[in-house]
């Protein structure tokens, strides 16, 4: 089961325009496979792949209607759709649930209320939706995060966080709890686990959180140190890292460069506790890609000047491998310094375990801004709407040369 991602300087050298006296080509290292555009909607944010050839994506309305579409990824041929306007309108998340004709799909999006429209701030609800469409009787939440994971014996689960009341004795604490269940029962497995917070401090663990990583599954934070009575020293505080998902405690490490810590942590609260994602560096001279909350530069094989930094985009295919996206702005400074813009193209560079991203692909789209995917050998690009936070207007699938 696999879900994509829409995800310390570069030093680069600058390439002559390919294109000078000519029309641009539209499209240079990718072949177009299909153009999925719905009749009618917007295709949303909420993009999965099987890993075997299954794209999943979904078309909704602004408010009272949502189908999940499936298509064969190589082709671009729609296999199966299906309604879930009855469970939300507004989906946020997809899973497959296995591969092929047979496989299911785990759907998470808001909630909604009798008269079905979306409840606002009440968190997500998850649901099972098997080949032909029809949802599981035992659905999840409403919760702060419904999540699929990983089980027993390397069978499908669900975690859900949850905010639960303070108790009497601490007023003001906040108290998280995160439980996994069987994604067909709906049954615990395990015993739930708790943080509870006065001050983002849990004082029992002795812990403090900084930030939340995978999906608020992961408390990331500081333990204090402890007393070593032989030397009469408090040992220094430890970075910490409490996984609620499996509850063996908080894990440990030393803190070698406190302000350099400090510096990291507070970056990371920043970016809301992304597992992987891309960034601009602070000094917008190149880019750093971040996992598991450490970062590292990249460098690109193409001139970072030429590309405009909001336009950064990412995506991490079923092997791990990191894709970066940016779009090409068109009076960058060395077109400036020509007299003459540059074509919009926007490029995909495939990222190397050396932190070298080769520019694998480029699209001819003038003013237009994309969420980026990978999959089964594929690039997708969903053109994002303008002006409005939800979806996009086309999904394109693309076969990179190399």
């Amino acid at each position: 089961m696999r879900t994509l991602g829409l995800l310390v300087v570069a030093t680069l050298a600058l390439a002559p325009s390919a294109h000078a006296g000519k029309e641009p080509a539209a499209l240079d290292g990718v072949t177009e496979i299909a153009r999925l555009v719905p009749e009618e909607g917007m295709i949303e944010l909420a993009v999965a792949d099987d890993g075997a050839g299954q794209l999943a994506y979904v078309v909704a309305d602004a408010a009272s209607r949502a189908e999940v579409r499936v298509v064969e990824v190589a082709t671009g041929k729609e296999v199966r759709r299906f309604d879930i306007s009855a469970f939300t309108t507004q989906p946020e998340r997809l899973w497959f649930v296995g591969t092929g004709a047979k496989a299911s799909v785990f759907v998470v999006g808001k909630p909604l209320d009798a008269a079905g429209e979306v409840i606002p701030d009440a968190g997500q609800v998850g649901a099972l939706f098997d080949a032909a469409g029809k949802p599981a009787k035992k659905r999840f939440g409403p919760a702060d995060a419904v999540v699929l994971v990983t089980g027993p014996k390397g069978k499908p689960a669900v975690a859900v966080r949850k905010t639960l009341p303070a108790p009497k004795k601490l007023p003001g604490a906040v108290v998280v709890q995160v439980e996994r269940l069987d994604l067909k029962t709906a049954r615990r497995i395990g015993k739930a686990k708790k943080l509870t917070l006065v001050d983002d401090r849990d004082d029992k663990l002795k812990f403090r959180v900084n930030h939340w990583s995978h999906d608020g599954l992961v408390a990331i934070g500081t333990r204090d140190g402890s007393y070593d009575q032989k030397e009469d020293v408090r040992t220094p505080d430890r970075e910490g890292r409490y996984d609620l998902l499996d509850g063996k405690g908080v894990e440990v490490q030393p803190i070698a460069d406190p302000m350099a810590h400090a510096r990291r942590f507070q970056l990371l609260a920043k970016e809301g506790g992304r597992p992987l994602f891309a960034r601009i560096a602070d000094d917008l001279t190149g880019i750093e890609l971040w996992r598991d909350d450490h970062g590292a530069a990249l460098t690109l094989d193409q001139r970072f000047e030429l590309y405009d930094p909001k336009s950064l985009t990412w995506a991490a295919g079923d092997d791990g491998t990191v894709w970066i996206g940016l779009a090409v702005d068109p009076w960058n400074r060395p077109a400036v310094e020509r007299k003459k813009q540059d074509p919009e193209y926007f490029d995909v560079f495939r990222v190397g375990a050396d932190g070298r991203a080769t520019r694998v692909g480029r699209v001819l789209a003038p003013k237009k801004r994309f969420a980026l995917g990978v999959t089964a050998g594929h690039l997708w690009l969903l053109e994002r709407n303008v002006g409005f936070s939800r979806g996009g207007k086309a999904l394109t699938i693309y076969k990179p040369a190399s």
